[in-house]
């Protein structure tokens, strides 16, 4: 079977997710650089509060989610090989987690 992929939103099937993580974040970065090449490792913890909305098509439903007392942390690393002082081309590495215990949420379902 031969089809051809598309993304064009389909009407009433468009539901969204959005997810805001703010808060403090606190960490230690190093580096160093031998001739040509450099690397950096940097890792960090943040204090995170948590704000997310959203709309779930099948039921017609906005709602909003709240939470405090999340966490998270962040682990980077990269190595560049300089060209130049100013001029340089690098691959990276970077993995982020959060985590965030209880959500409140709060919306108006017409189905309940």
């Amino acid at each position: 079977m031969w089809w051809l992929p598309d993304d064009t939103p389909i009407d009433g099937l468009n539901s969204f997710y959005k997810v805001i993580y703010h808060g403090p974040r606190f960490g230690i970065r190093v580096g160093g650089q031998a001739g040509k090449l450099g690397s950096d490792l940097s890792l960090s913890y943040a204090i995170l509060k948590t704000k997310g909305y959203g709309w779930w098509n099948l039921r017609d439903y906005w709602f909003e989610m709240n939470g405090k007392n999340g966490y998270g942390w962040d682990l980077g690393l990269n190595t560049r090989y300089h060209f130049t002082p100013s001029l340089a081309v690098g691959v990276g590495f970077n993995y982020v987690r959060n985590f965030q215990g209880r959500l409140t949420e709060s919306g108006n379902d017409p189905y309940e």
